[in-house]
């Protein structure tokens, strides 16, 4: 069982409840991005991006699908998908937001790209390389150029393991999870650790110098890449693939490639730094009483735990509470007390307890959670060391409670329950709820809530995360009046919303050990369904929005558009508030299709002409990756 620390003693007895049964829901989705779509087709006329790609592209390319059999004679049929269906997997992004791409290749090698590259660059065919496809911006499938889809997967075979050198070379298409194994069997591991590990590709990850859940230890990964091989756009091969650790020879050419989201070059082969797989690890699951406590628990991680702080994660109640609803099961094995009440629940029940516009938590999460990982080489020394964190915590009142993992399966138990946060907000946003009349508390006739979640990925100084989502939020709803949670139950003598108001709920968690918060805002609206544009089991349902906030109000708008418009807006407030505080739009997320704009808010015109400078350099056709970044 974990072990439950409690104040005045180091370890006691554990303290673990059941969780609380999941809601009922209704299983009905609207037809928004993440709801399968009933044809191709369809998709592509409807399927909703958060930001535009150039509003004009002077380039004409050749659509793929065209040069089918002649992929077919250069790479053999069996590593040419031209069927609908299965290229369905490939030309969807992973929140069903992006969809693209006419024809889908797997080269089984260096020289297979090469071909396909060379024949791209004569017949001007847009080209997007893939991984896993777990980003969130829409940055590795195609849009509507017709672009071949160059997916990495059968170049996954790991050529080198040298113990001497603590180094790696491997293919592209290694799984990040399998490759981690193979090293493991060294006594190694990849410096690298994701929610999506068992199917993102390691070639994904240097293309969006992936962060995840070490940075704070580690690194982000750029800093753990000693060479690679990179097919360029012409299908030349640049040869960089080295393993040493010092190399001071003329310009670092790898690092443009590094984050460069498949727009300069296609990297096939991957030479790493690996990491002393560590002897020790322990895993303390807490709750403290405020966000604002969260950069004192992080000094005294630091001051404390040293070099031995490997992971340093936090989760606020609404994110708690959607893993309630989707996956209770996660919640078991973990004592409630160290689970943060939701405060939107608590604050509705309790007005009495909403705070003054003036006070420094106005808005902010109340109780979270936090997940902090110690890892070394002498587990008696590390345990003392763990121990004397969480009695320092104890003392001066940085916590309200505390467990500690006694073994794998508890660490891994613990684990689940911070990676599971993404899924379980998408989970939560998707099913339609019934609207209910107020004044008789029985279903307002065939209308519905329907949902979506928008998701950010910040960079911020600890220090300013509180101001940036408060003044989202205050904007948001003083200036275009939407019902934003949990400011309003926040805020005393707040009015009541509108009925049939838009509701903004911020859920928050992230790896703010590195200053990293992943935003993720569920919207809610309630609307009416419209007549089925098709019959059938698959048949597509739309919904227009009842209340249309921060939009034009002379037209009618459906759920899809209204979305769209909605995160717009969001973007907007947000991103001129990080940017304020000189954060970062995208922490590790890349920027894909989604934050074109917000690239282009985030960097000087001096730094964006030398990216196109490079851009123009390497890829003088444009038939990388085009309509992504720049």
């Amino acid at each position: 069982m974990l072990n439950r620390i409690a104040r005045g003693a180091r370890v006691s007895r554990a303290l673990t409840k059941t969780a609380r049964a999941a809601p009922s829901s209704s299983s009905w989705i609207a037809s928004t991005p993440s709801r399968a779509y009933a044809s191709s087709s369809w998709a592509a006329q409807h399927i909703l991006t958060a930001v535009p790609s150039s509003p004009s592209d002077p380039i004409k390319y050749s659509n793929a699908f065209d040069h089918a059999a002649k992929f077919e004679a250069m790479l053999g049929k069996s590593n040419v998908i031209t069927d609908a269906f299965d290229m369905d997997k490939y030309r969807h992004d992973w929140k069903r937001n992006f969809f693209g791409g006419s024809l889908v290749v797997t080269p089984t090698s260096t020289e297979q790209v090469q071909e396909v590259m060379k024949y791209c660059s004569a017949h001007q065919i847009g080209v997007v390389v893939q991984g896993g496809n777990t980003g969130l911006v829409g940055g590795a499938v195609g849009t509507d150029r017709g672009e071949l889809i160059l997916s990495m997967e059968k170049m996954n075979k790991i050529l080198s393991i040298d113990p001497n050198t603590a180094t790696v070379i491997c293919e592209a298409g290694c799984i990040l999870e399998v490759l981690n194994s193979a090293v493991n069997e060294h006594g190694f591991m990849i410096p690298l650790d994701l929610g999506p590990k068992g199917s993102c590709q390691i070639g994904g990850n240097i293309s969006t110098n992936a962060g995840g859940l070490r940075v704070v230890r580690y690194g982000s990964l750029q800093s753990n890449v000693l060479g690679l091989e990179v097919v360029q756009a012409d299908g030349e091969k640049l040869d960089m693939l080295r393993t040493l650790y010092k190399d001071n020879t003329g310009y670092h050419l790898k690092h443009l490639f590094i984050g460069a989201e498949g727009t300069l070059g296609v990297v096939t082969k991957i030479a790493m730094r690996l990491a002393v797989t560590p002897k020790s690890s322990a895993v303390v699951f807490s709750k403290i009483p405020s966000f604002l406590t969260i950069p004192n628990v992080l000094r005294a991680a630091r001051d404390i735990l040293g070099p031995n702080l490997s992971a340093f994660e936090f989760i606020d109640s609404r994110c708690i509470a959607a893993i309630r609803q989707a996956s209770p099961h996660l919640l078991h094995r973990v004592s409630e007390t160290v689970l943060p009440e939701n405060d939107v629940a608590f604050l509705a029940q309790h007005p009495e307890q909403q705070l003054a516009a003036d006070h420094p938590e106005y808005g902010l999460p109340g109780e979270v959670s936090l997940l902090v990982e110690a890892t070394g080489t002498d587990p008696e020394t590390d345990a003392m060391k763990l121990e004397k964190f969480v009695g320092h915590l104890m003392e001066n009142n940085l916590v309200v409670d505390a467990v500690m993992a006694q073994d794998k399966s508890q660490e891994t138990a613990l684990w689940l329950v911070r990676e599971q946060c993404a899924v379980a907000l998408i989970d939560v946003s998707r099913p339609l709820v019934p609207v209910v009349d107020a004044a008789t508390g029985q279903a307002d006739g065939d209308k519905v809530q329907c949902g979506y979640m928008f998701k950010f990925d910040l960079s911020l100084p600890l220090t300013v995360m509180p101001s940036v989502l408060a003044e989202t939020m205050v904007t948001l709803q003083e200036k275009h009046g939407f019902h934003v949670l949990p400011l309003s139950h926040h805020r005393h003598g707040a009015a009541a919303p509108q009925k049939y108001a838009t509701t903004l709920e911020f859920c928050n968690y992230g790896h703010v050990g590195d200053q990293n918060l992943h935003l993720n805002i569920h919207m809610r609206t309630p609307c009416r369904p419209l007549p089925a544009t098709s019959v059938g089991d698959d048949a597509e349902r739309e919904f227009e929005v009842l209340a249309p906030l921060g939009v034009a109000q002379a037209k009618t708008w459906t759920f899809a558009e209204y979305s769209h418009a909605i995160h717009h807006l969001i973007d907007d407030v947000l991103y001129h508030a990080v940017l304020k505080h000189r954060g970062s739009v995208s922490a590790e997320h890349g920027i894909g299709q989604e934050k074109i704009a917000a690239l282009n808010m985030s960097r000087s015109s001096t730094e964006l002409a030398l990216m196109r400078a490079v851009k123009l350099s390497l890829d003088p056709q444009r038939i990388l990756n085009p309509g992504k970044m720049l």
